[in-house]
């Protein structure tokens, strides 16, 4: 249901497709790492809340609403 200009590729691997960069270890779920030319810019580590999340991803991307908002 996921409805919005950035894609979002859910797996359960901890490790990036190859020649894809992480800054550091995944060690939690769940983990939403944001990629930009296939480097890590940004994760958000954990439950947090929905409105945290939409707050975050706003931050990070300075584009995403929530939906119907």
């Amino acid at each position: 249901t996921w409805q919005h200009p950035l894609a979002i590729y859910p797996t359960n691997s901890t490790t990036p497709p190859p020649g894809w960069q992480l800054k550091q270890s995944l060690f939690a779920t769940p983990t939403i790492v944001l990629f930009r030319n296939r480097q890590e810019v940004a994760r958000y580590t954990g439950y947090q809340g929905t409105e945290k999340f939409w707050q975050w991803l706003d931050s990070e991307t300075g584009r995403v609403k929530k939906p119907g908002s």
